[in-house]
């Protein structure tokens, strides 16, 4: 037994000395502001051991033992998004307060670290010293802005003091200050914005008042003015953008889109200075023609559905995925250099700062909509717009009129086929209906959704997910007159048309298209962004060309039935990178892209009739 107890012996002698001498403490008082208000619950880490959370005015208080200690601050919203984070050394002393007051702004957050001067006293000597220098009575009301009605519950504390007391009912509040001295009040209520005193001055056993108004937080409206992010495709974000710029360039973006009615990139492009549109899709910059310009995407080349064309038709891109348009007509470094008018970057929508889900519905309309109409019969697709192979020519006729290098193109004429081969022919040809009805040109109408959803891992990894589809169809009913006019054995224009008639146009459009992005964001140092964007733009015509015409001046009457299909289908990946060289920021972008177009048109019908 005796070693048994020789060693309890030892360990309650070990112990009892740390508590057998009283601990010299002081105190920590910290306070957390975002635009003037308080946070609520955010987390104050002490020597990476102790966390303590701020309670509803925002501050926080611990006691501590003397010396210097490290402390965290990690500033967070009411949505719990980061704000700001501190980690900085304070200076505890012997029954005094340590204030630390961190603020949140739009700007660079600040933090103001009180330390109280001197160094550690007795009591008595702080007593004596006290009672020499005096005291004063500060008597104060805190009330609202907008009514003047009273604040109870507010929390007053005087900084560099251990002073810290609460209003009552009527808001008033009565304390004791240092006498002859400039001191400075702060008063904090979870309801209302902070608000801060300064210079406040008492004679020894004199007295002031004062009265504080506080500013109702539903009243700052700080929701559209501090906190609004900055938004893809705004106005102000492209007016940074341009001013920004060392070329002559003009963008335009997708708020501007939505309030002028854009439907597609060309219908936007037609504000531009020095861009003329023809066609509806195609573009001239200063002069000159497509064939001297650059269509991109994300910075990527694109290729034509149109084989006659070298830039893409601007009219395939929907408003709903450009979330920027940017047009060039200077050279820089970062474009090809293979164009002589103007350079066209169609920037699809990216990322958004919120998640969430919009549906979009729409009609249109015209002074003819409703009106009867010519119309032809077409697939049962046609309103998706592609056709299901009913105007297809069939592959018995195509492979009869196969063109092959080096042998004599065949006509279908008995020299290469035999008349029953010609009347099957013939019969496949015409397995379809060509005559025209009349029905009401219908009403146009579009639908879109678009969803957007954020994640974050680890606070350093961000990932983005960002899609949306629509669909549209449009009809129009265009009545034109036409006249020629010739010159007579003189030479001389006759006075009244020699040609003339009527030229009837129906169109009916159709487009289905979408667009998916993936981001990916590492500290705003590394990006990567896949992009997947598919249009189907499809348009009907019935036209009627009725009228004196032709070197013979016959009355003829013409018949067109048209039909066209125009796809892009495109696959991107595109990332930067951040990083110095030479002390000097850099970045360097990279992308790859496959890209396929296509034009479709089966079997367009013209016919004419010579009308008696």
């Amino acid at each position: 037994m005796k070693p048994h107890l020789r060693v309890l012996t030892f360990s309650i002698m070990a112990i009892i000395p740390p508590y057998a001498v009283a601990q010299e403490v002081g105190t920590l008082s910290v306070f957390m502001l975002k635009d003037g208000k308080p946070l609520v619950k955010n987390e104050i880490l002490i020597d990476s051991k102790k966390t303590i959370y701020t309670d509803s005015d925002g501050s926080a208080k611990i006691k501590l033992k003397i010396g210097e200690h490290q402390i965290e601050i990690f500033g967070k919203s009411r949505n719990n998004k980061n704000l700001g984070y501190f980690k900085k050394p304070v200076l505890i002393k012997e029954g005094k307060d340590t204030q630390v007051v961190a603020s949140f702004t739009m700007d660079e957050p600040e933090i103001d670290i009180d330390t109280p001067i001197g160094e550690s006293e007795s009591s008595a000597k702080k007593e004596k010293e006290l009672k020499a220098k005096g005291l004063g009575t500060l008597n104060g009301r805190v009330i609202t802005t907008d009514k003047g009605a009273p604040i109870a519950g507010a929390r007053v504390f005087v900084k560099g003091t251990s002073i810290d007391t609460r209003t009552d009912d009527n808001g008033n509040f009565s304390v004791k200050i240092p006498a002859d001295s400039d001191v400075s009040v702060s008063v904090v209520h979870s309801a209302y914005s902070a608000q801060t005193l300064s210079e406040i001055n008492v004679a020894k056993d004199g007295s002031v008042s004062r009265t504080i108004k506080l500013t109702p937080a539903s009243l700052e409206l700080e929701e559209f003015v501090v906190l609004a992010p900055k938004i893809e495709g705004s106005i102000a974000d492209i007016m940074t953008e341009e001013k920004e710029s060392s070329a002559i360039a003009n963008i335009l973006g997708s708020e501007e889109f939505s309030k002028k009615g854009d439907g597609n990139a060309a219908a936007a492009l037609k504000r531009v200075t020095g861009i003329t549109l023809v066609g509806g899709k195609n573009i001239y910059v200063r002069g000159l023609g497509e064939r001297y310009s650059n269509i991109e995407m994300n910075s990527l080349p694109l290729p034509s559905p149109d084989p006659t064309k070298r830039t893409v038709p601007l009219d395939i891109f929907p408003s709903s995925v450009i979330g920027s348009l940017k047009v060039q007509k200077s050279a820089s470094a970062d474009i090809p250099s293979s164009f002589g008018g103007g350079y066209i970057d169609i920037r699809t929508k990216d990322k958004t700062d919120e998640n969430f889900i919009k549906v979009s519905l729409g009609t249109k309309g015209n002074s003819n909509t409703g009106k009867e109409s010519n119309n032809y019969a077409g697939s049962s697709t046609d309103w998706l717009g592609y056709d299901n192979g009913y105007r297809a020519i069939v592959n018995s006729i195509l492979s009869a009129g196969e063109v092959r290098v080096g042998e004599r193109v065949k006509g279908f004429t008995t020299d290469y086929f035999t008349e029953d081969e010609l009347v099957t022919f013939t019969k496949d040809y015409v397995d379809r209906n060509y005559n025209l009805h009349k029905r009401e040109l219908p009403i146009g109408f579009s639908g879109s959704i678009e969803a957007a959803e954020n994640f974050t891992i680890k606070d350093d990894h961000k990932i983005s997910v960002f899609g949306n589809y629509g669909y549209s169809q449009d009809h129009k009913l265009v009545d034109e007159n036409f006249f020629g006019y010739d010159m007579n054995s003189q030479g001389v224009l006759n006075t009244q048309a020699d040609k003339y008639g009527t030229n009837n146009k129906v169109y009916s459009s159709y487009y289905q298209g979408g667009s998916l992005n993936l981001g990916y964001n590492y500290l705003d140092l590394f990006k990567l962004k896949y992009t997947k964007l598919y249009t189907r733009n499809a348009k009907q015509a019935a036209r009627v060309v009725d009228g004196i015409m032709g070197s013979n001046y016959d009355h003829l009457t013409k018949y067109y039935l048209d039909w066209e299909e125009r796809i892009l289908n495109v696959d991107q990946l595109n990332g930067e990178f951040d990083y110095q060289l030479f002390d000097k920021k850099a970045k360097a972008s990279f992308g790859l892209e496959y890209a396929e177009a296509n034009l479709y048109q089966p079997n367009n019908y013209h016919y004419s009739y010579i009308t008696a």
